[in-house]
């Protein structure tokens, strides 16, 4: 689920991002400057999708500790 919406937030800023030109051209500067903040948005949300994946991660498969015993650092 997180990584699907880390794929979509991302396509979503890079549309933004790229329509900023076109739109900024075509029709105001106010508009561009909407786009480049939900361009900002999407980018924000997406790193927050990564970070919670990541911990997610963490926390299903922990790093070995090579000061622990032997035994506690096989996984089961």
């Amino acid at each position: 689920m997180l990584k699907t919406l880390r794929i979509v937030f991302t396509v979503i800023a890079a549309l933004c991002v790229a329509a900023i030109f076109p739109v900024g051209t075509l029709l105001h500067w106010i508009w561009a400057a909407g786009l480049a903040v939900v361009a900002v948005i999407c980018a924000c949300l997406m790193l927050f999708c990564k970070r919670k994946m990541e911990e997610r991660e963490q926390k299903e498969n922990p790093e070995p500790d090579f000061l622990s015993p032997k035994d506690e650092n096989v996984k089961k």
